[in-house]
């Protein structure tokens, strides 16, 4: 959301939807949300960002479960950023979108930095892209650290255990993934080929690994042309 706002566009629309609430973590971790924010709708903090610039916005405040069928006059390409892959598989193989462009980050102290994007055709079988299920998290292991240890003896158990299981995340990494990810997208709406799985870690970008790519599409999905230089 934060890139799209920032693009010198103001005739395009975009469907919003998340069943979220924010809340004081966000704060910390996301571009668009401030403190009087907590508890607003992630959706309606997304459209006031674009409805800034002029975009054209709706709202589907409620979980997509593959569902949803995508109807004429709806986008034609799924930008999915969820927590499990199961989720982006259903997407993929139900919602009938031409594109599904996914972007994912680590969530822990050891991969936080790391990032995957993808970019499926429709027909592409997405379990291909994903392991399912995905790997658990071990936090018994990671209780029996002697710094975990040290944190319980101080601060009991009941406040050790949300420690352990939280997800660790800063503002630069979402910012990174979210610009490469409307990279993709303006490859797409250029009609240009575009990747089906990047893989990087920030603190080594120049080892990021680059699978396979999409072939250039064959029709245009409503393009305009625009200026990157300063506004």
């Amino acid at each position: 959301m934060w890139s799209l706002g920032l693009l010198p566009i103001d005739e395009f629309e975009a469907v919003l939807q998340d069943d979220q609430n924010a809340g004081e973590e966000n704060e910390a971790t996301g571009l668009l949300t401030r403190g009087d924010f907590k508890n607003s709708k992630k959706t309606r903090i997304a459209a006031a960002w674009l409805d800034r610039p002029g975009w054209s916005t709706r709202i589907i405040e409620r979980r997509h479960y593959g569902d949803l069928p995508r109807l004429d006059g709806d986008p034609s390409i799924v930008v999915t950023g969820l927590d499990e892959p199961q989720a982006r598989i259903q997407i993929a193989k139900t919602g009938g979108f031409e594109y599904m462009v996914d972007a994912g980050i680590g969530h822990g102290p050891v991969d936080f930095e790391s990032l995957q994007i993808r970019i499926l055709r429709k027909g592409v079988d997405p379990s291909l892209f994903w392991s399912v299920p995905p790997v658990e998290r071990n936090t018994d292991r990671l209780l029996a650290r002697d710094a975990y240890r040290a944190h319980e003896a101080e601060f009991g158990h009941c406040g050790t255990l949300p420690l352990a299981n939280a997800s660790v995340s800063v503002p630069f990494v979402g910012a990174t993934v979210g610009a490469l990810t409307l990279a993709q997208l303006l490859r797409l709406a250029s009609m240009q080929s575009t990747v089906q799985l990047m893989q990087m870690e920030l603190g080594t970008p120049a080892m990021a690994l680059v699978g396979a790519t999409n072939a250039a599409p064959d029709e245009s999905r409503g393009s305009v042309e625009i200026s990157l230089g300063p506004r």
